[in-house]
């Protein structure tokens, strides 16, 4: 708790209703007017689903590079995170670690459900195999995380963040694509590479996460040894 706390501290209402409420609520929007479309043609039908689930993907994690810039831009660089009330408190830097672990988790948490719910629309409306939405939910899960992770920890680390992790995203949103439609028309790669994927993909974002929180952590500390 204490860590969503600590994040709500740092984001204003409008940037949380926005980014975790208003924009997967689109994006699901969206998907499940491109499933309505695709499936009326017969042949674009068996890829309704594979372009529904990589468009509500990579729609979320490019909307999430975009908004972070405007909160966390810059916090894994020293003197640039425009927090320096932080110095006024021997706390500062411990509530700023749990409010970066705290949007960590709350955006981890939006893009499950988020991608879920496309998923469970598949299968009311493509009549996907429940087995199928469970494996497309995770694999699209977890390369729109990784995804996201990369494109905001572009954003944290480098100058001109808002360009930079706009473009990182935008770039691995297209290589997620070309990689999962590879990979989902090939029956051998499903069944041998797609799931050891999905699992490299999460937990690669999560160490991504964890390794921004404690650089952002050291170079707050930094700051506090120049005042």
């Amino acid at each position: 708790m204490k860590y969503i706390k600590s994040y709500n501290i740092f984001t204003p209402f409008p940037h949380r209703l926005v980014l975790h409420l208003l924009i997967p609520a689109l994006g699901v929007l969206l998907s499940l007017c491109l499933m309505l479309v695709l499936r009326e043609s017969a042949e674009a039908m068996q890829n309704a689903h594979f372009f529904s689930m990589a468009y509500i993907s990579g729609f979320l994690a490019i909307y999430a590079a975009v908004a972070d810039g405007r909160i966390f831009g810059g916090s894994m660089r020293k003197g640039e995170s425009r927090i320096d009330y932080l110095k006024c408190s021997e706390r500062g830097t411990a509530v700023y670690r749990d409010a970066l672990i705290g949007d960590q988790m709350i955006r981890l948490l939006t893009v499950f459900l988020a991608v879920g719910l496309g998923a469970l629309l598949s299968v009311l409306l493509l009549r996907r195999s429940p087995q199928g939405m469970i494996l497309s939910w995770l694999q699209f899960s977890a390369f729109a995380w990784m995804i996201s992770q990369t494109g905001i920890c572009m954003g944290r680390l480098l100058k001109f963040e808002a360009q930079i992790g706009i473009a990182v995203t935008c770039i691995l949103v297209m290589g997620m694509v070309a990689t999962l439609l590879m990979m989902n028309e090939s029956a051998l790669l499903q069944e041998t590479a797609l799931l050891p994927l999905s699992v490299f993909c999460l937990l690669s974002g999560l160490l991504l996460g964890v390794w921004m929180v404690r650089q952002s952590v050291k170079k707050k500390g930094e700051e506090y040894h120049d005042c």
